[in-house]
């Protein structure tokens, strides 16, 4: 992210992206629609491993009187194969209902920052040289069995 961008006198148009002196890719510059801070992905960090993963052994569907129970967990890890320490934000998603009859209640979020509005959950955090972390989340939805729930 970028601030005070403006005193650079930008264009509209293509951009190619450096880092570290090696060429990553082309972007698009629109300085007309942009805020007070110009945010440019550089891509995805070859020495940065971030995998999600669905755990099928604790993910589990009950059936509870006229009602269903879909419980989902979901696995994180982060490897930082860098030689100096990370900052790291992280967002994922639970669903959102929008039926009185169907609630989602979210059972674990590893210290992340739930919205309830939006179903957001953010983690925020910092990674030694070389260090993994783990993170999880899980959530359970119920709902009445005869309304057809679509989770994936």
């Amino acid at each position: 992210t970028l601030t005070n961008w403006e005193k650079y006198h930008l264009i509209e148009g293509q951009a190619n992206l450096y880092f570290k002196n090696t060429y990553i890719g082309k972007t698009l510059l629109d300085p007309l629609n942009l805020s007070d801070t110009l945010e440019i992905s550089l891509g995805r960090d070859p020495e940065v491993l971030v995998e999600r993963l669905k755990e099928d052994e604790f993910t589990k569907k009950t059936f509870l009187g006229a009602n269903t129970i879909i419980e989902k967990n979901i696995k994180l890890t982060f490897r930082n194969k860098k030689q100096d320490p990370i900052h790291i934000q992280v967002f994922d998603q639970v669903p959102v209902s929008i039926n009185d009859v169907i609630n989602i209640t979210v059972t674990g979020i590893s210290g992340g920052v739930h919205d309830e509005q939006s179903g957001i959950i953010k983690w925020d955090f910092s990674m030694d040289p070389t260090a993994n972390k783990e993170l999880r989340l899980s959530y359970a939805v119920k709902y009445p069995s005869k309304e057809r729930v679509m989770l994936e």
